[in-house]
């Protein structure tokens, strides 16, 4: 969709002054520019969703950050990505067949897979270890890699565009 425009962002803001009547006082006009510089890469709609899911949500009575809204933004536009326990189980059987078919085996797996093992070397040195470690001392690292890696996933698609355009040096 089109990217929100500064009419769209004032019935975003007023929709939540409504919810969180704090929100009505001196500083709408810069909420407003604030809002529209970092939610220019994102459809009206979509952050519209994203308010509306925080307000249904919200059990506290606070109006969101701005990061809570980008978050849900990134959630509800996201196709479901694998688990964090698919994510272990699909390295884990990767190794089985990883002391012969290991580069084979890497490039069947997801993407987000592959940034977790990193290299296709790795998958052949843990087909070597014994079965108990692999399903214990690797398992365990690779569920925290997982973990890090959605975090980081997270926190880049929340930057603007432009800042992560200059962050990738392009």
């Amino acid at each position: 969709g089109q990217v929100m425009n500064d009419e769209e962002t004032k019935k975003i803001l007023a929709s939540l002054t409504v919810a969180y009547p704090a929100l009505a006082d001196d500083k709408a006009i810069p909420r407003v520019r604030l809002w529209a510089s970092m939610f220019t890469d994102e459809p009206y709609e979509l952050v519209s969703a994203a308010v509306r899911t925080y307000i249904a949500s919200d059990t506290k009575g606070f109006p969101p950050a701005i990061g809570k809204i980008k978050q849900l933004c990134i959630s509800l536009s996201e196709p479901e990505s694998i688990t964090e326990a698919e994510a272990v189980s699909l390295i884990l059987k990767a190794t089985k067949n990883g002391i012969q078919g290991y580069e084979e085996e890497f490039a069947k797996l997801p993407p987000v897979c592959q940034r977790i093992v990193v290299n296709p070397e790795r998958l052949k040195d843990w087909a070597l270890l014994d079965s108990d470690e692999v399903n214990t001392v690797i398992a365990s690292n690779l569920r925290r890699a997982y973990v890090a890696e959605k975090t980081r996933e997270q926190e880049v698609k929340a930057l603007p565009v432009a800042e992560y355009m200059r962050l990738k040096g392009e």
